[in-house]
């Protein structure tokens, strides 16, 4: 989580750099919506991790 929101600061390309662009510029319509692409996609990495933990690991259970 910390690389990723260190990325999200310094990032001289990708969604980072996007966010940052568009807030200096007063786009924020569009600035909100990167930043909800990102969430969504933070959302959908943490459910993918969780499923493919659980059927690495289920032996475990």
């Amino acid at each position: 989580m910390l690389l990723v929101s260190s990325e999200l600061i310094v990032a001289r390309a990708g969604l980072g750099y996007l966010i940052g662009f568009l807030g200096e510029g007063g786009v924020y319509d569009a600035m909100f919506a990167v930043v909800l692409v990102v969430a969504f996609l933070g959302f959908f990495a943490d459910r993918l991790y969780q499923r493919l933990v659980g059927r690495l690991l289920a032996w475990r259970a």
